[in-house]
């Protein structure tokens, strides 16, 4: 497949006092590294590679690229094929809080609904007033799984990670 059969990262971040998209085809599973799990899969909890405003750190921006821009732009029916085709053969992953909790603001619910495939990371938002652990926190979480029961109504796929910040990396 020519754009299908990939791990698509999507997000939104803050940049320079600016909200902007960001993109890149996942290259946590090329050939070469070593897995995390038994089937040869690396989850989305060890994914250090989108990184950037620009993509990947560990590949050049055209490795990165998903390559269907010009495809989509080329007419009408290209884009409405191509674009549901590029949601539903693809595992999109999502590490994004702003982007989770506002998932049909951002993304039309047309598109959320052809998602098959779903990767997110949920990040604590809060720490434990005792020993400043971070900490889930029960209304972000439900918020964020009532858009996704919501509107990927086919979903097949679900990885759901639950990550907390730390002194030894960086979050974005």
């Amino acid at each position: 497949m020519a754009f299908g059969g990939r791990t698509l990262h999507m997000d939104i971040v803050r940049r320079d006092e600016a909200w902007r998209w960001r993109g890149a085809i996942c290259h946590r599973n090329l050939a070469g590294v070593q897995p995390s799990m038994r089937h040869g899969w690396h989850g989305p909890w060890i994914d250090y590679y989108m990184c950037n405003a620009y993509g990947c750190k560990e590949t050049t921006p055209e490795e990165c690229n998903i390559g269907i821009m010009g495809f989509l732009l080329s007419c009408k029916q290209a884009y409405t094929e191509g674009v549901d085709f590029l949601y539903s053969t693809n595992t999109i992953d999502i590490q994004s809080t702003p982007l989770l909790l506002h998932l049909p603001q951002f993304i039309l619910p047309r598109r959320l609904a052809c998602i098959k495939s779903l990767e997110i990371i949920i990040w604590a938002q809060s720490t434990e007033p005792d020993n400043d652990k971070s900490a889930m926190t029960g209304n972000y979480l439900e918020s964020i799984l009532n858009n996704i029961a919501t509107y990927c109504h086919q979903l097949r796929s679900l990885c759901i990670s639950f990550m907390a910040t730390d002194e030894n990396y960086n979050k974005n």
